[in-house]
């Protein structure tokens, strides 16, 4: 296939932002679905999808770029197998009910079936032959079926309209080259114009070819790649660690909390905040998850390997104010963490062995007693068993 014969396609769903899983899933079912709709309507083949199709987005875009999308459908010539012949015409040779259905069924005429002999009998076929029209013709039906396809576990209304999304959608932008994909979906019509960065550069930005879409995202503050956003977050912050004297990623469930922070932020930057060392006396696990599950935070090891009272940050605002930015996180985490030693601190006040007798205020179920009659019983059955 030439150059001269194909052209760039972007589609970029514009919405408010979308939790981290919902983006993930979005992203995966636009890749998915947009190729089989490219395949099934003709205009990529599925090795040219599995080559030229490709998604990117953030918190606020589901964005599909297909490289090399053809100006022209492809044509078909599809055979279509129909009913045996011995039913389809009448002793005269002239066309029986059945030999008409199928015709009618198959939008031919009854005089152009065939007959074809097919392991050993002969058959009817209609032979169809699908005509191409031009990409710019069939984008805007599939772009829209494409966008209405996509299912979340938890959807949402807004305004008037019955249509349903993850979250509302505030601007669609379609190009095929330099050419507007024209339709509409919940509400919203496809346009040139894109958005940036919610705070820095705002928008909006717009596009007379599809080619600039990377660029115009870079200029407006918006890492839109999110495979390359995560390895910069990545990177990041294991570099701050390391300006900490520590390191970062020790965990393997780090992972984790850099998958969902990829999608919390269009233009990532780190801040390490530190918090009061009395804090380390708490176990571990309970400041880890006060940081990460909490937070989204990545705590910072010393070189030992032991919690050092700092952590990482990954933040989406102004650089210029970082210095703020950290203080900010730093007061939110001494709180979670002096929450984090109240119930610590109260919880071993206690001695578990102390709280048995309280079980026997707790009804296990109406017929078989207390948690504390269930409790009596797995003791026996665990001394019986052992």
């Amino acid at each position: 296939m030439s150059t001269g014969d194909v052209r760039r396609l972007l589609l970029e769903v514009g919405v408010e932002e979308m939790p981290a899983s919902a983006a993930r899933a979005g992203l995966e079912q636009l890749a998915q679905t947009g190729a089989r709709l490219l395949v099934e309507n003709r205009l990529l083949t599925a090795e040219a999808a599995a080559d030229s199709v490709k998604v990117v987005g953030t918190p606020r875009r589901l964005t599909l770029i297909v490289e090399e999308m053809p100006e022209v459908q492809r044509t078909e010539v599809h055979e279509i197998k129909g009913p045996p012949a011995k039913i389809a015409f009448d002793g005269d040779g002239k066309p029986a009910p059945a030999a008409v259905g199928f015709a009618k069924a198959q939008g031919v005429a009854v005089d152009a079936l065939d007959v074809r002999e097919v392991d050993g009998g002969d058959y009817l076929f209609a032979v169809k032959e699908l005509s191409a029209q031009s990409a710019a013709q069939v984008l805007p039906g599939v772009l829209g079926k494409l966008i209405e396809s996509l299912e979340f576990t938890k959807t949402m209304r807004w305004g008037n309209d019955r249509f349903r999304f993850i979250r509302p959608i505030r601007w669609l932008t379609a190009l095929y080259g330099s050419e507007l994909v024209s339709f509409e979906v919940g509400g919203v019509s496809s346009g040139r114009l894109t958005y940036g960065h919610r705070f820095l550069a705002e928008g909006p930005f717009e596009l007379t070819n599809a080619g600039q879409y990377e660029k115009v995202m870079l200029a407006a503050q918006v890492a839109v790649d999110h495979r390359d956003r995560r390895d910069q977050i990545e990177r990041m912050v294991i570099k701050a660690a390391a300006e900490t004297g520590g390191r970062a990623f020790a965990d393997p469930t780090d992972v984790k909390v850099l998958d969902e922070v990829t999608f919390l932020v269009e233009d990532p930057h780190v801040v390490v905040g530190d918090f009061d060392q009395e804090f380390l006396k708490i176990p571990r696990a309970a400041l880890v998850t006060a940081m990460k599950s909490h937070q989204r935070y990545f705590p910072i090891e010393d070189k030992s390997g032991s919690l050092s009272p700092r952590f990482a940050v990954i933040h989406n605002g102004d650089p210029a104010a970082a210095e703020r930015i950290q203080r900010g996180h730093e007061r939110v985490l001494r709180a979670r963490l002096a929450d984090a030693a109240f119930f610590f601190e109260e919880d071993t006040k206690t001695p578990l062995a102390a709280k048995v007798d309280k079980l026997k205020t707790v009804v296990w179920q109406a017929e078989l007693g207390s948690m504390y009659d269930k409790t009596v019983r797995l003791q026996a059955l665990a001394g019986h068993l052992a």
